[in-house]
């Protein structure tokens, strides 16, 4: 290989193994600073490196795209949401999302594109084993850092006892803990570890453990449970060679079973009723999940209404304002999403937008049992099958009670990737195609994807952040008085992109607030009016008002 394609080689692969660390990015100069700083890296880096792995592609017909079922899927996926995204309700806001979630379908496309170059260039078992290993060690980390919130060294974000590391919510920080304990069982059945390495493997299974049981969140902790209780079940049932393997697991499955039947029925003890995180994984009943099971079914009259394509995503708040149920006023009154990744998908993206998206689970099945690899990937042992039919079990689980985010949606299409590079073969067609010939083609083609790369950086990106940043300057309070929030909500809004709902949410309470104020000058108080009715009848925002 010629020098200048390994220095694009070891740049994408760099770039690749920055992803695990992306989980620790908080940005507190942006709004919803757990979540914009993370998902804003994310796609920059895919970006950068999406660029320089086509140019290679076009050096090297090696790391071009490989046939695999995972492609077709993820490629079935994202065109069934593009569809459903541009028949939705708003689809502007299906495209962007908003600030407090950043999904929409350009998330999903970062994490496409993020799939064709991890499974393109990570194509040795022994660079899947390191990156893996990277992400597990940032795990480690993390379990650290939720020690020293639940020791008080570091501030709980969202208040309480519950552990939400760098995530701001416990809910997100359990979901990436729970994938983490998984998959670094994986690895210890998987490759050979240094008696060193047991023990840092083992550490860090402790320090994953300790961080989801203190976030307390009771979908992770059923999806582990769940989760290992298959992997033990399967082991046990199937294992025919490995007796001693055999016996671990059916006394690991007694062993899970006492515990949790154990903590069921001491839940009235003063043990269990004085620990907070005890008691509300002591506490799991069905009648805990009432207004989940309200929210379920409006989504359900919703999908009734548009069975195919659904919504679009970023719907739901549509459905449930049409069929809100009148029993929840007791309840939380504003939510956007369901709760549950079956109602999600089907209200994002109907019927076809579910299937779509349970085909990738199908497909992670069926070549962790049944799939034939190449001659240069190993099989895998009972064991590791499953370890990750349990990792696949107790994540859906998990997600049946809450919906991905982007620390979990790297994970899951981490895996994919993995696996797509383990089953892809050579598509003719594209290797195929002529080699990029060194010397001018070569400069013409890079010249013209550093055009191509600044312009997508700052449509999907630069763009964005400015109008977080500037949303942020308009919630302060500033020397100069409102007049400096009125030119702070002006520079936000003005850019056409993700943002524009909560700009103007902050806008016109903030309008109240001003208009309200008996020192304020008249004419600002004009001003501001005026902008909030503009902003008000702007045609991308006024279905959410109406709502």
């Amino acid at each position: 290989m010629h020098v200048w394609d390994k220095n694009l080689l070891w740049f994408t692969r760099g770039g690749v193994f920055l992803v695990p660390f992306i989980p620790l990015i908080i940005s507190g100069s942006m709004f919803f600073p757990f979540i914009t700083g993370k998902n804003f890296t994310f796609r920059i880096i895919v970006e950068i490196i999406f660029a320089v792995w086509l140019l290679l592609a076009l050096r090297e017909p090696r790391f071009r795209p490989k046939r695999s079922p995972f492609l077709s899927c993820i490629l079935a996926f994202l065109s069934v949401v593009l569809l459903a995204d541009a028949l939705a309700e708003n689809p502007f806001k299906a495209f962007w999302s908003n600030f407090e979630r950043m999904e929409g379908f350009v998330t999903l496309l970062h994490l496409g594109a993020y799939f064709l170059v991890a499974s393109s260039v990570l194509d040795s078992e022994k660079l899947w084993h390191r990156f893996f290993a990277t992400s597990v060690g940032v795990s480690a980390f993390l379990g650290i850092y939720g020690m020293l919130q639940l020791a008080g060294k570091i501030v709980i974000n969202q208040g309480g006892v519950r552990l939400d590391g760098t995530f701001g919510n416990a809910a997100y920080f359990a979901g990436y803990m729970l994938f983490h304990i998984f998959l670094t069982l994986f690895l210890i059945f998987r490759h050979k570890v240094s008696p060193v390495g047991k023990y840092l493997y083992g550490g860090a299974l402790v320090l994953q453990v300790f961080a989801l049981i203190f976030t307390a969140t009771r979908g992770a902790g059923v999806g582990l449970v769940g989760g290992l209780f298959l992997a033990f079940l399967l082991v046990a049932i199937l294992e025919r060679q490995n007796k001693r393997l055999r016996f671990g697991a059916v006394i690991s499955l007694i062993v899970l079973l006492l515990f949790v039947g154990g903590l069921y029925a001491g839940r009235d003890n003063l043990l269990i009723k004085g620990n907070e995180t005890l008691t509300r994984f002591a506490s799991i009943s069905v009648s805990d999940a009432g207004p989940r099971f309200m929210v379920w079914g409006m989504a359900l009259q919703g999908f009734k209404e548009n069975p195919i394509l659904g919504w679009g995503q970023e719907g739901f708040n549509y459905v449930f304002n049409k069929y809100y149920n009148p029993n929840m006023w007791g309840q939380e009154q504003w939510f956007d999403r369901t709760h549950n990744i079956l109602f999600d998908w089907l209200i994002a993206g109907g019927l076809m937008g579910l299937l779509a998206y349970l085909s990738l689970y199908g497909c992670l099945l069926f070549c962790i049992w049944r799939g034939a690899l190449p001659v240069s990937a190993s099989p895998f042992s009972l064991a590791e099958k499953s370890i990750l039919t349990g990792l696949l079990a107790g994540y859906f689980i998990h997600n049946l009670f809450v919906f991905d985010n982007i620390g979990s949606y790297i994970l899951f299409f981490s895996l994919l990737a993995f696996f797509g590079s383990r089953t892809g073969t050579t598509i003719p067609r594209l290797e195929g195609l002529p080699v990029l010939q060194k010397g001018q083609p070569q400069y013409i083609a890079g010249a013209c994807l550093l055009i191509a790369l600044a312009a997508i950086v700052y449509f999907f990106n630069i763009r964005g952040i400015v109008v977080s940043r500037a949303l942020i300057e308009g919630l302060k309070a500033h020397p100069k008085g409102a007049v400096e929030n009125l030119a702070a909500y002006r520079r936000a809004f003005a850019r056409d992109t993700i943002g524009s709902q909560e700009t103007a949410e902050q806008l016109l309470q903030s309008t109240i607030t001003v208009v309200n104020a008996p020192n304020a000058p008249a004419e600002l108080k004009t001003e501001f009016i005026a902008l909030g009715g503009e902003v008000a009848n702007v045609g991308r925002l006024r279905r959410d008002f109406d709502g």
